[in-house]
């Protein structure tokens, strides 16, 4: 139940400090009646994470998913006993999807200079392997071909380094 909030909480959520107060916390961010501890969606109450944050989501007034970085720490009347918690979050929404339209970019763009750079490459090897070439042209398509493998090996390594990222 709580029992106190900040300006920044009911900005958030647009919501006035009565309707909060008293109100259960899986009510006013998920919109629902039940605690998120039953479901799928573990309570970051109930999480152990040593008070790191920890990344939650939200549902908005309007029903929109929101990313919320949520930090929660036990307040003791005693040395043993807890009655209250300090729940701390932080709207990381925006850059959650700055990070995700990034990491979306950056896969279109791996996946669109795959196709040319395999032209350039077979392109180069097909004439090499014609004897009509110069000694200086036959350089010059050496010099392309490696720089053509050069690069596909560096897209092929960032695309390891997103897969990695992603735990695949």
């Amino acid at each position: 139940e709580i029992i106190d909030v900040n300006q920044n909480f009911l900005d958030a959520h647009q919501m006035s400090k009565e309707e909060v107060i008293g109100a259960h916390c899986y009510k006013i961010t998920h919109g629902c009646d039940e605690p998120c501890h039953k479901k799928d969606h573990p309570c970051p109450l109930y999480t152990e994470n040593g008070h790191k944050p920890a990344v939650h989501t939200h549902t908005s007034s309007d029903g929109e998913k929101r990313f919320v970085e949520v930090s929660v720490w036990p307040v003791y009347d005693n040395e043993y006993e807890t009655n209250e918690i300090v729940y701390i979050s932080r709207d990381i929404t925006p850059q959650r999807r700055i990070e995700q339209l990034r990491n979306d970019v950056e896969r279109v763009v791996r996946h669109d200079l795959k196709s040319p750079l395999n032209g350039i490459i077979g392109g180069t090897r097909l004439l090499m392997d014609y004897d009509n070439s110069t000694e200086e042209q036959y350089s010059l398509l050496e010099a392309i071909h490696s720089s053509g493998l050069s690069v596909l090996k560096m897209i092929d390594n960032s695309m390891d380094l997103y897969k990695m990222e992603a735990g695949k």
